[in-house]
């Protein structure tokens, strides 16, 4: 069953994006990407069109400045992307005839450029061919849609053929088993600690976070409980002195709570309540109006569903912590658990099975 639910999610990417410009690639860098792969056409440039134009030469620039490794892998004649070779050189290697959904020469690939799949990221249009490779070799997969800055360029039967396939045949996956999927990903956090007090912040302040999200209930206190332990308190007012800004949002109706243990830490603090997480909302206008970048913030709660499944619908980086207390909870909240014991089971399961695979 478990190889079965393998197969079925290989289509689905970790994110997707109208073009490469949209992808926020310094979040990418902050979640240890250092590796970029690229399929050529319809991601970086019109179905068979040799010429990429000055804005991706120009981004392609800007992330070798940031230290990422950039790579073409397309299943097109490597010459295809001439000007790509031309201008950059061996900056930017491009490997052709790659026979995706193959991996195979994906392998080779990353030999050649000493990456490691967990540090690459694979960006393409297709779905049956980038996606299904990337995830194949546990990459970190992303999908722009086709065409989105070319489509009054395409006039050929063909290439117009090909985009609605993509479009729709992709339509269809997500709208039938794709979904479960995508929610997997969405639930699932970057790091995972006992309690919030146990994150290296120092670590992540060296990465260049500034920002951290916190969860009220059974995260910084017990469900329904007024106050924090002074030791809390004095943790959070030295995180402010680092220079990290602090926000707490929460489901609460009883702001007042917040508001009492925002007083109490100080400048630097601001706690926001009916926050309605994991709808978003109220958490883009609290992120706007306080200018937050999502790529320079922490998300910290202890619940997939409602914290995880926010923070990274945001973009954030997302830390679970374990519950405070189970035994006094909010209704709902004690069904959503039983959903997050079936998916971390599920999870568990699949980890097992690889590393198996591994001895």
């Amino acid at each position: 069953m478990s190889r079965i639910r393998d197969i079925l999610s290989l289509p689905s990417p970790r994110e997707h994006y109208p073009s490469i410009y949209d992808i926020d690639f310094q979040r990418l860098k902050r979640l240890g990407i250092n590796t970029l792969l690229f399929d050529y056409d319809n991601t970086l440039a019109p179905w068979k069109s040799i010429s990429v134009g000055k804005d991706t030469i120009a981004l392609f620039e800007k992330l070798l400045n940031k230290r990422f490794k950039v790579c073409v892998v397309t299943n097109a004649p490597a010459n295809r992307a001439g000007d790509l070779l031309d201008y950059f050189g061996g900056k930017v290697p491009v490997f052709g005839q790659m026979k995706k959904p193959g991996i195979k020469k994906l392998s080779k690939v990353l030999e050649f450029l000493h990456s490691d799949p967990e540090e690459t990221a694979l960006t393409g249009d297709l779905f049956f061919t980038d996606i299904i490779a990337g995830n194949r070799m546990k990459m970190y997969t992303i999908l722009v849609n086709p065409y989105s800055h070319y489509t009054k360029e395409v006039s050929d039967f063909i290439g117009k053929a090909a985009y609605n396939m993509t479009r729709w045949s992709y339509l269809l996956y997500f709208y039938t088993i794709g979904w479960f999927f995508r929610l997997s990903y969405l639930i699932s956090p970057q790091a995972r600690v006992t309690k919030w007090q146990d994150v290296d912040f120092d670590k992540y302040w060296k990465q260049g976070y500034r920002t951290i999200i916190f969860d009220m209930d059974n995260t910084l206190a017990r469900w329904k409980e007024k106050d924090l332990p002074q030791d809390s308190i004095d943790k959070m007012k030295e995180l402010v002195d680092k220079g990290y800004q602090l926000i707490i949002m929460s489901n609460t109706r009883h702001v007042e709570r917040l508001r009492l243990i925002s007083q109490k830490v100080g400048p630097g603090m601001k706690a926001f309540g009916k926050v309605k997480k994991p709808f978003l909302t109220k958490a883009r206008a609290i992120m706007k109006r306080e200018s937050l970048k999502n790529s320079e913030t922490l998300f910290i709660g202890d619940q997939l569903f409602t914290d995880i499944l926010t923070g990274n619908l945001l973009k954030t980086y997302t830390i679970k912590v374990d519950p405070i207390d189970l035994d006094h909870e909010f209704p709902v909240t004690k069904f959503l658990r039983k959903l997050e014991r079936i998916f971390d089971r599920k999870k568990e399961g699949r980890k097992k099975g690889e590393e198996k695979k591994e001895q």
